[in-house]
């Protein structure tokens, strides 16, 4: 009998269940603290896809603009022949991965872009060539995903980190 208690064959299982369990536990609690740092990767990643498709649009807009000296006439359509690997819009109306061209100046001069990124927050750029304003970052965000009204607005917008 002494021997069988000894030598039985689930007596070294449950020493081993519970080594198993501690070390998840000891894991878990090794793990916890790094967790918040994960959990914004999605954010800046969908965050900055937005800002690279703004940039993108932004180099269409350029090649547009190269071709006949006024931005006047640029629209989805024209985008699109120019930069098919974008999804483009007219209007404004930010949408998710879709470049919005929210605004032609009536003098041709002048081109804003608005995208909306996965974390919900909108971003915009602009281009204003009689203004001698030529910066190619986007220029402004809305966290809560609203548009930008313009060429003055997006101007205006509170900008990031992200610049």
């Amino acid at each position: 009998m002494l021997r069988q208690l000894v030598q039985h064959p689930k007596a070294g299982r449950s020493v081993a269940l519970t080594g198993l369990m501690v070390f998840t536990l000891v894991m878990g609690l090794v793990a916890a603290p790094v967790s918040p740092t994960f959990a914004g990767v999605g954010v800046r990643g969908g965050n900055k896809a937005a800002e690279s498709n703004l940039r993108n649009g932004l180099a269409a807009a350029l090649t547009y603009y190269t071709d006949g000296d006024t931005f006047t006439g640029f629209d989805a359509a024209q985008a699109a022949a120019i930069e098919p690997s974008l999804t483009w819009a007219d209007g404004d109306a930010v949408a998710q991965n879709v470049v919005n061209i929210a605004g032609v100046a009536a003098s041709g001069e002048r081109v804003m872009l608005e995208t909306l990124s996965g974390s919900g927050t909108s971003f915009c750029i602009a281009r204003a060539n009689d203004l001698g304003y030529h910066h190619g970052t986007p220029e402004g965000k809305d966290t809560v995903g609203g548009t930008f009204k313009g060429f003055h607005g997006c101007k205006n917008a509170p900008s990031g980190p992200w610049y």
